[in-house]
């Protein structure tokens, strides 16, 4: 301690050095503000969008897509599709059959339609094992699904997608297993193998079954 004369000069006193504020170490108030705002948007962004799928959830497709689930002609077979008995016509005979002598039959399954007259026999079948080959050698259909017999010999026709032949419907005569139908010179026979007919004059006539069509 240095001792005080009196008359000395004292020592200027230390500068005044004001009082430094104390540093927070956390976020002030307006950040904490900012944070809860932000958080508060994206709460009601969030909102929106939970609304918006649950409207849209709830809502169903619109007729406007129930619309194009559907193409045009949807309840007719697929160009690539096997006939399932539901769609097409039964084969025009007319030009085979007499008016008042024709006989239409079909096999107890119901997959083979013939028409027999004193003028030849048409068979079609609904089902085959194998879809045939579309629009063959220039035909715009099938061939394999229609046979004729006629003096001069069988025939396979083409026959148009929209003509396909169908299963046999009620009111048509069933030719049971074994049992055979004879019109003038022209015959058929049904077995549980598929429907045989000839021409007993010529001898030529085919076999029509779900594995195809074979001549003779």
């Amino acid at each position: 301690m240095t001792e005080y004369t009196p008359g000395a000069q004292r020592p200027p006193a230390p500068p005044h050095r004001p009082a430094t504020p104390n540093r927070s170490t956390g976020p002030s108030l307006s950040t904490l503000n900012a944070i809860v705002w932000a958080l508060v948007v994206v709460d009601v962004v969030l909102i929106g969008i939970a609304i918006a799928m649950a409207a849209q959830f709830f809502s169903g497709p619109s007729s406007n897509q129930v619309a194009d689930d559907r193409t045009p002609g949807s309840s007719s077979p697929a160009p690539d599709s096997e006939p399932d008995g539901s769609e097409g016509q039964e084969p025009d005979a007319e030009d085979l059959a007499d008016i008042t002598g024709a006989e239409t039959f079909t096999t107890p399954t119901g997959n083979i339609i013939c028409t027999i007259s004193s003028t030849g026999v048409v068979c079609s079948i609904a089902k085959l094992n194998d879809t045939p080959e579309e629009n063959p050698n220039g035909c715009e259909g099938f061939i394999g699904y229609v046979v004729e017999l006629r003096s001069s010999g069988t025939t396979l026709p083409c026959i148009p997608k929209s003509e396909l032949p169908v299963a046999a419907g009620d009111g048509i005569e069933v030719l049971e297993y074994g049992d055979s139908k004879t019109v003038n010179n022209f015959v058929c026979e049904s077995s549980n193998t598929g429907m045989a007919c000839e021409d007993s004059n010529s001898e030529r006539g085919f076999k029509l079954a779900r594995a195809g069509i074979t001549t003779h």
